[in-house]
């Protein structure tokens, strides 16, 4: 499927070259052509396809990171930490994303969150449907051979050039300084125990290859093009990971699962249908118990109970109640009771009253044991039961306590 590739000048994102890039083409002709921001509604509406982001190569930083053999993938979510002291910026700041490890080796790559969110209000302004987002070192063939370096011609208008010796090894610089970056790729930038051993110029016009090779390596001319993007190290790489990873990754797991999620939703539309019948049929039952209890309990009920109210509620004080009464009609008996018993001893003296469960308990006390004896014998007489509690005699006086009933 053809791709509309946008190489983007700056990191305002509002310049930038493009081309289309055309699906099954051996050799494509590499013919950027310039636009704007205030191009994009129009190339858009006539380039119905996906579209490639690539980031300016000065607005990206490249680099590596050496795992341990049994490193934790724990180590990858918190990749930023390790390699913190290699950036000059705050790494809350900085979106990383990393591809794939080599011999534990992980490539990261860094840029900015704002430029990623830039991305994303142009993917939404424009309604933009993204195939990925890409540094533009990838623009720049590589052969994948140790020692070549590729030189790609810019196209901002600069006399810029991109260098690159490695799947994530590369920079853009001006071409004045071409032949010192080479130098200092001999140094040491390049493999270990390795140097340049070929240049590869990728430029259309040969007066400008001419300008910019460097002598003393070998050199080759080579006409742009990019059908190295096809190339997997490459066409599996996207800037969008993180919090900004792609969302087409999740639709296309969901997709195959359309229908079954249909069918799966049509049977709960009918269970839900099937419940709520039921729960119709219940409520209808309950109702009809909740009548004939009410016809049931409605003559021991109070005068105004209504068959809506809470009818347990309504039993249980009414119970409540005759239980009080009958506790004050068997209260009033047993201590008319022992008021008419203790008319004839006057010398017995009440000091506490006490009734509970029935038994009716009264604290006396007396100058004659006398008249307690006779008092506790007289009440015997009745149906009570009596107990004489707790007597205690102390300088001439009777302390006791009287139990009646229980």
């Amino acid at each position: 499927m053809p791709e509309l590739i946008l190489r983007f000048h700056d990191d305002a994102l509002d310049a930038f070259d493009w081309l289309v890039l055309q699906d099954g083409v051996v050799t494509q002709e590499v013919d950027w052509r310039s636009g704007s921001e205030s191009d994009l509604g129009e190339l858009m509406s006539t380039h119905v396809m996906p579209v490639v982001f690539a980031i300016p190569q000065h607005c990206v930083f490249m680099t590596h990171f050496d795992l341990p053999a049994k490193a934790s993938r724990q180590i990858l979510s918190s990749i930023e930490f390790q390699i913190e002291d290699q950036l000059g910026d705050d790494i809350d700041l900085q979106h990383f994303a990393t591809g794939d490890i080599v011999d534990n080796s992980v490539p990261i790559v860094v840029i900015k969150k704002l430029i990623m969110q830039r991305c994303q209000v142009l993917q939404k302004k424009f309604s933009m449907t993204m195939s990925k987002i890409i540094p533009e070192l990838f623009l720049c063939p590589w052969t994948g051979k140790e020692g070549e370096v590729s030189v790609l011609e810019g196209q901002d208008g600069e006399n810029s050039m991109i260098l690159r010796w490695g799947h994530y090894k590369g920079f853009k610089c001006q071409s004045t300084l071409l032949k010192s970056m080479l130098d200092q790729l001999n140094r040491g930038q390049l493999s270990q125990n390795r140097s340049i051993e070929k240049m590869v110029y990728f430029y259309t016009n040969g007066d400008a290859y001419e300008a910019v090779k460097v002598d003393g390596y070998e050199s080759q001319k080579t006409i742009p093009d990019l059908n190295h993007l096809n190339d997997p190290k490459i066409a599996n790489f996207d800037l969008r990971q993180r919090e900004f990873k792609r969302s087409s990754v999740w639709i296309g797991v969901i997709k195959p699962w359309k229908w079954v999620a249909v069918i799966c939703l049509a049977f709960l539309t009918i269970f839900a249908y099937n419940k709520s019948v039921h729960l119709n049929v219940l409520e209808d039952q309950l109702a009809d118990i909740k009548r004939s209890q009410y016809e049931l309990v409605k003559a021991h009920l109070p005068t105004g109970t209504k068959q809506s109210d809470n009818l347990k509620k309504e039993l249980i004080q009414l119970i409540n109640q005759n239980k009080n009464s009958m506790a004050d009609k068997d209260f009033l008996s047993q201590l008319m009771v022992f008021s008419k018993a203790k008319r004839k001893y006057n010398s017995v003296i009440i000091t506490k009253i006490n009734f509970q469960k029935s038994r009716l308990s009264i604290d006396i006390n007396s100058t004659k044991l006398n008249d307690v004896e006779t008092l506790v014998k007289t009440l015997e007489l009745s149906s009570l039961a009596v107990k004489l509690e707790n007597l205690t005699i102390k300088t001439g006086f009777i302390f006791a306590r009287l139990v009646l009933g229980g």
